[in-house]
């Protein structure tokens, strides 16, 4: 999930320039033009007021996602990140979303051990993927988490994560 210096100044309300200045640190996409920018990176320079304003539902609705929509190749660090900026009604829904994902993975074939064992950071993880996030943050209505959950397991199960939690 990318996003423009376009999509974010459009979103946020702010001048291109502010918003240049505020994406400087984030990675970006050099082979495109105009650069494209890491959605959920992009979201953590984002400040509480302009959360609170609607900034980060604004800037979630512009992406448009092409591809791989499980795979989430992100860092837990991001997702943490990410959900500690959330608003408390975001929380909300993304600890139901959460919920969701335990008891549908718990409850399938994907149930073994390797994924069992990271599941919490998998449910971390959960808030990167592009469905979820855009029903987290109030861009849609419903999300299938329960449908997702198993194959999100599968796809972005990785030891790394637990060396990286721990």
């Amino acid at each position: 999930m990318q996003i423009t210096v376009f999509d974010y100044a459009d979103a946020v309300g702010v001048h291109p320039g502010t918003a240049r200045r505020r994406l400087e640190s984030v990675p970006r996409d050099v082979r495109s033009r105009p650069h494209r920018y890491g959605l959920a990176d992009a979201l953590l320079t984002l400040k509480k007021k302009e959360v609170d304003g609607g900034a980060m539902r604004r800037l979630v609705a512009t992406v448009v996602v092409q591809g791989d929509r499980l795979y989430v190749a992100e860092d837990v660090t991001a997702a943490k990140a990410l959900f500690a900026l959330l608003p408390q009604d975001c929380r909300a829904r993304f600890d139901v979303a959460r919920s969701l994902f335990f008891a549908s993975v718990a409850n399938s074939a994907m149930a073994v051990p390797s994924v069992m064992e990271s599941a919490g950071i998998l449910a971390d993880l959960l808030l990167l993927q592009p469905d979820v996030l855009r029903c987290v943050v109030g861009v849609d209505a419903t999300c299938d988490v329960a449908g997702i959950a198993p194959a999100f397991a599968l796809v972005n199960c990785n030891n790394s994560y637990l060396e990286e939690a721990a």
